[in-house]
């Protein structure tokens, strides 16, 4: 099981309590982690700021998405 490994490798991890994209989100917004990495984008609806998408995908590049550039680009911050 991968919490074993982390814990034999002594790494620190937390189990959400309920929607795990909410908890990154939150931890994201925190500045406790650089990023959430998620296949769906619904982060942002959480307080995300920064998405990386197809991390694990061999044929595609990974996506960044950065909610302080989506602003700027939508003209939503002056």
């Amino acid at each position: 099981m991968l919490q074993e490994l982390l814990q034999m490798f002594g790494l620190p991890y937390i189990i959400a309590p309920m929607e795990a994209e909410a908890q990154c989100a939150f931890m994201n917004s925190m500045e406790l982690v650089d990023g959430v990495v998620t296949e769906d984008c619904d982060v942002f609806l959480f307080g995300g700021r920064n998405v990386f998408k197809n991390i694990f995908d061999d044929r595609k590049y990974v996506e960044t998405y950065y909610m302080k550039v989506c602003y700027h680009q939508f003209d939503l911050i002056k």
